[in-house]
């Protein structure tokens, strides 16, 4: 194989998973400036971004930043915060009171945000309230199709309870799927 080709593909590669990671976090602050603002009023609650990045912790140790020590998923192995880009938490009682997934678009990456929503369900109840925020961002049609033929991420989305709110002015509402004009009105509902 010739060395060059190899070398001009994986900067592609690179080059294309910094844009990614570059638009989603540009699109993650975006949220939280929303929520943010349109929870500034409440002093119950704190809007905090507390990165599924941070890093995970060995068995018997303790996480240097308590604020998020609630979010930790305990194992055998270690702890991890799970995907949690943007958490509302109940001041006095240091919990969640929601929990919101931020991603461009879908590309099976909504199935992580299922799981973990699963798990911090079975830590803190089936009611707490899980929000998916999404671009919508497919070239050619709506990754959500429509409520009367959905895509599979809808149906999961669907069936799991969560709210999913979209940017794209195109993404057709119903059901479980939301204009992103809901977002705040939702959120100041619960909290």
């Amino acid at each position: 194989m010739n060395q060059k080709k190899i070398r001009t593909d994986k900067t592609t590669i690179n080059e294309h998973q910094s844009y990614v990671s570059k638009s989603g976090n540009a699109f993650q602050k975006e949220i939280y400036s929303i929520i943010s603002e349109g929870l500034k009023d409440n002093t119950k609650v704190m809007v905090a971004q507390p990165s599924s990045r941070i890093s995970a912790t060995p068995p018997n140790k303790e996480r240097k930043s308590k604020r998020f020590a609630c979010l930790e998923i305990h194992t055998p192995v270690g702890s991890i915060i799970g995907d949690t880009d943007i958490v509302i938490f109940n001041k006095k009682q240091a919990r969640p009171v929601c929990i919101v997934s931020c991603k461009t678009s879908l590309h099976s990456r909504n199935t992580e945000s299922l799981y973990y929503a699963r798990l911090y369900r079975d830590m803190y109840g089936k009611t707490l309230p899980f929000f998916f925020v999404t671009k919508d961002k497919n070239k050619n049609k709506s990754e959500l199709g429509s409520v009367s033929k959905p895509t599979k991420p809808r149906v999961l989305f669907e069936y799991e309870n969560i709210s999913v709110y979209s940017t794209n002015l195109k993404t057709e509402i119903g059901g479980c799927i939301k204009s992103i004009s809901q977002l705040i009105p939702d959120l100041k509902r619960i909290c």
